[in-house]
């Protein structure tokens, strides 16, 4: 080798290894990035900030935000602390997002309806309600770290319309994000509804419902509000699972069937009469139905009394002369 060839060579590998060439070589803007603190690092900017990897050179967005910074900017942050870095054009820049939990909609009403109904409870009215947010989309972010859950304040209602408006902070923490809300408020009622489908003549069981809340203005008068008045029941035909019940669906189930033979009874306080007759019609217990007496041939009102049992309702005397024609 040639000594010129030796020293063209040593000067190579003395350019190649200076530690600003190595530096530069391995500084690289970052495009996008998420952070999870506070502050935004050089390391969050730049791939290869090294021993200048944790010097801290902006404040994180909020929750849930986020910041782009530009060329210009990020020029002037490199120089400053002494990095070695220019950037290639002004469309340069570093997109820098605060990670944040989304607050769904949902978890803000139930937080609104907890307060109301606090308030209710300390007014010693036991009133459930409803809430409508007029944005459900409103944006909040929470920390994902937090523990605490979302705080309601500032809150304002209107008893005669139901409106309302409040700040909810996203949680107790003093630098959580807050936003202003405002809806209405229903009164609900708690209702009845099937957990499944039942066909005609099937008999209503308790472990056949559960509850569902219901705006107490859009509830029809036909509507079964009391369990009790469901249970035992039978449905007219078949009815539905997770929808309003109403009483027109349902009757009571037949203790007596039509054409089927019965003991027809007539007492008074001093007689007890009985007489067989045939049923003209079903019939439930208590529910009067008309019977006919099998050897009179003769029709009376009856009220069922149990399976093949009725009672005639008809005057005593009439009623004695219906069973004496046996």
């Amino acid at each position: 080798m040639t000594r010129s060839a030796a020293l063209i060579i040593a000067a190579l590998l003395s350019f190649a290894f200076t530690p600003h060439a190595v530096f530069a070589a391995a500084l690289v803007l970052r495009d996008t990035v998420t952070v999870d603190d506070n502050s935004v690092s050089l390391g969050d900017l730049f791939d290869g900030a090294a021993e200048k990897a944790d010097v801290v050179v902006a404040p994180a967005p909020k929750i849930g935000r986020q910041a782009v910074y530009d060329a210009t900017w990020l020029a002037n942050v490199a120089r400053i602390n002494g990095l070695d870095w220019q950037p290639t054009s002004q469309t340069d820049h570093v997109t820098v997002e605060r990670n944040g939990h989304v607050v769904p909609g949902a978890e803000i009403e139930g937080a609104l309806k907890t307060e109301v109904s606090g308030r209710f409870a300390g007014q010693g009215t036991a009133k459930q309600v409803q809430v409508s947010l007029d944005n459900r989309n409103v944006p909040l972010y929470s920390d994902p770290d937090a523990r605490s859950d979302i705080q309601v304040r500032d809150f304002w209602m209107d008893k005669a319309g139901g409106r309302f408006t409040a700040t909810i902070a996203a949680s107790d923490d003093a630098g959580a994000q807050v936003v202003k809300v405002s809806g209405r408020l229903f009164e609900v009622t708690s209702v009845p509804v099937l957990t499944h489908r039942l066909g005609a003549s099937e008999v209503v069981a308790p472990g056949d419902i559960r509850f569902v809340e219901m705006r107490s203005d859009v509830i029809n008068r036909d509507v079964i509000t009391d369990p009790d008045a469901l249970i035992g029941m039978v449905p007219r035909r078949q009815v539905t699972e997770n929808v309003p019940l109403r009483a027109s669906d349902f009757r009571a189930p037949v203790v007596v069937a039509k054409g089927s033979l019965v003991t027809m009874v007539m007492q008074t306080p001093y007689l007890l009469l009985t007489s067989q007759g045939r049923a003209v019609e079903d019939g439930a217990l208590g529910q009067a139905i008309r019977v006919m007496n099998t050897q009179s041939k003769t029709t009376v009102d009856a009220v069922v009394d149990g399976p093949s049992r009725v009672l005639v309702r008809t005057g005593a005397a009439q009623a004695t002369a219906e069973m004496n024609a046996r």
